[in-house]
């Protein structure tokens, strides 16, 4: 027989967790826009929800936040950039994408990733498997493309 709890007695506590410093991009600092463009999406005749037309690229960029009990203490914009969305920090090194280019930053040097294949890219991950190595989803394509990091050449490509 299973014991049953009872998680209405249960409280919040978000003390628990302490300070959470935080990473963050941000797509485009214009909400109403984008609220405006899925509202109207809705009246596609598809039944389809969200964007199906190329779009101005809006204006994002990247902060830092800091968490704690429910409330943010600190919050910065480090950068205003063209849509930044994807972001990964590893050994040292931070990359995030900006509409169609990607940024390596390490402490040596600022590299620069740029494909033909690049629109609206989704996701940036530094490879799990060599870290040499970083993947880039690029939604505007449908494709997701791994580029060494070295001299910038492509490892793999793969289109849906």
């Amino acid at each position: 027989m299973r014991n049953k709890v009872d998680i209405s007695l249960f409280k919040r506590d978000s003390s628990f967790y302490g300070e959470i410093p935080l990473l963050l991009t941000i797509k485009n600092f214009d909400l109403a826009s984008i609220r405006s463009r899925y509202i109207k999406s809705r009246d596609n005749v598809s039944g389809r929800s969200g964007s199906v037309e190329r779009r101005e690229v809006g204006i994002g960029g990247l902060a830092t936040l800091t968490l704690k009990n429910s409330e943010v203490l600190k919050c910065e914009v480090l950068a205003q950039l063209k849509e930044p969305r994807g972001i990964d920090v590893k050994n040292g090194k931070l990359a995030f994408s900006s509409e169609s280019i990607v940024y390596v930053i390490s402490e040596d040097a600022v590299n620069v990733i740029e494909d033909e294949w690049f629109s609206y890219i989704h996701t940036v991950n530094f490879s799990p498997w060599n870290a040499q190595n970083i993947l880039v989803s690029s939604s505007g394509f449908d494709c997701i493309i791994e580029f060494d990091m070295g001299d910038s050449s492509k490892v793999f490509e793969w289109f849906a």
